[in-house]
């Protein structure tokens, strides 16, 4: 199995997703794989309640989703995922 996701923040707001998963299986007699594909834009903003941080993202389709954010000593986590932030250039 592999799987890999890909959130970007757009500095003007833009935000793209875009997710790519293989699933394959060999036993004895009998094997299978499967693959999967998904990719969503939309606008991000970050919303802050007092104590905790979230993402929230509004498709383009309507459809709205928050992420929670949390770290801990050295780990930022997107809904409990690790996150890095790297510079995409």
């Amino acid at each position: 199995m592999s799987s890999e996701k890909k959130h970007t923040l757009g500095a003007d707001g833009r935000y793209s997703y875009w997710s790519s998963s293989m699933v394959s299986v060999d036993v004895p007699g009998a094997s299978g794989s499967s693959f999967g594909k998904d990719a969503q834009k939309g606008r991000w903003k970050i919303i802050d309640n007092g104590t905790r941080a979230f993402l929230e993202v509004v498709y383009d389709s309507g459809q709205t989703r928050t992420f929670a954010l949390t770290k801990d000593a050295t780990n930022w986590y997107m809904n409990g995922e690790k996150a890095f932030a790297v510079d995409p250039q």
